[in-house]
């Protein structure tokens, strides 16, 4: 993670004539913002994916179990449990299994694009930073 006093420099040590301008800083900043703002929000796709790997096992293992059994079959809807045949429960499981896996390449994605730009704002703030510093 990139350190904020490290970009931007001991302003204090410069002479005043040398000082950054206000706008130059305040791109800085604004990029900053964004950049710290990224980072968070990748923390929770980070979070969301493995929420969504776990979910996949879980479907995963009891679709397993329905296919060794031969029943009967019981599945929880809003705090009640109901039987369901074996082929109901099968295409039911493999269904939430279908949509976990689209959530999961959507968030990929999207992981993959916040990553990209995190690394863009990364470099532009390296740069400012010693623009900044030679000033």
């Amino acid at each position: 993670m990139v350190n904020m006093k490290e970009m931007q420099g001991n302003k204090t040590s410069k002479p005043i004539g040398s000082q950054p301008s206000a706008d130059m800083q305040s791109q800085f900043q604004g990029q900053f913002q964004e950049f710290q703002s990224l980072q968070s929000q990748l923390q929770l796709t980070a979070m969301q994916l493995q929420q969504l790997s776990l979910q996949d096992a879980e479907i995963t293992k009891a679709s397993e179990e329905v296919e060794k059994s031969a029943g009967p079959f019981y599945r929880y809807i809003a705090n009640i449990l109901v039987a369901k045949d074996k082929e109901t429960l099968k295409k039911e499981l493999s269904e939430e299994k279908e949509s976990i896996q689209l959530r999961t390449s959507s968030v990929k994605k999207q992981d993959e694009r916040m990553r990209l730009r995190a690394e863009e704002l990364k470099k532009k703030l390296e740069e400012m930073a010693k623009a900044l510093q030679q000033q």
